[in-house]
């Protein structure tokens, strides 16, 4: 999806996986600002996932779901400080709505293709309130675009299913979140589900189900907004 694939700098996130949809295998690979970067460690990825039964669905649509077997690159989960210096902001926001999809070829076009893309990859598109920030430039009351690998696309004969990455859940509209977000070429914002929790009542924080091995989001697990404020903007110094 991204042109700029093998110059990529251990800051900015990564990630390598491949999907089936209907007879097509396509290999998938994007260098857009959704993953951490492991840098030179050279560890073997965190979080890398088997793709489950194409059968899975959602229950409140019926639609089909394709999980995209996803390696995601962690280690700069690896602690408060390195995951807070990898992005771009850090803010506490309202996913307001989702408003709309883009798509991205799976594929970049090489010259056995002749310029050709293949298939392509939904992104959706979601408009986040910003309620609290923590770092970077966005200011309260703002709006920002946050952008999430995954949505409806269609099959060739025409019925739909859902594109969801393997350890990813598709963000929910209405749920306030504490999002570690990178900014992308077209200003829009993206952000790994190691790098978000949910806000819940009294302002306690809930990682992505999956993740709370990893340290930082460990350490920001279960506290509360407040406490997590003062932790993210010390490690930040």
């Amino acid at each position: 999806m991204h042109p700029a694939l093998g110059r990529e700098s251990p800051e900015k996130p990564r990630f390598l996986g491949e999907f089936r949809v209907g007879a097509a295998l396509l290999a998938l690979i994007t260098a857009g600002p959704l993953l951490v970067a492991c840098g030179a460690s050279g560890n073997q990825p965190s979080g890398e996932t088997d793709l489950p039964p194409s059968g899975d669905t959602h229950n409140e649509t019926g639609v089909p779901v394709v999980h995209v077997s996803t390696r995601w690159i962690s280690d700069n989960a690896a602690d408060l400080s390195s995951l807070t210096r990898s992005v771009d902001v850090v803010f506490v926001g309202l996913v307001a709505e989702f408003t709309g999809e883009r798509f991205e070829s799976a594929i970049q076009p090489t010259p056995l293709t002749s310029g050709r893309v293949s298939n392509e990859f939904p992104i959706s598109q979601f408009a986040v309130e910003v309620e609290k920030p923590i770092v970077g430039d966005l200011g309260a009351g703002s709006t920002a675009t946050l952008e999430q690998e995954g949505g409806l696309s269609a099959n060739s004969d025409g019925t739909q299913v859902r594109i969801v990455l393997s350890g990813d859940e598709p963000l929910s509209v209405g749920r306030r979140y504490l999002f570690f977000a990178s900014r992308k070429a077209n200003g829009a914002f993206t952000s790994a589900p190691f790098e978000r929790f949910s806000v819940g009542d009294g302002g306690k924080l809930a990682s992505v189900p999956g993740w709370n091995h990893l340290p930082a989001v460990k350490q920001l697990s279960e506290i509360d907004v407040d406490r997590a404020t003062s932790e993210i903007a010390a490690a930040g110094h």
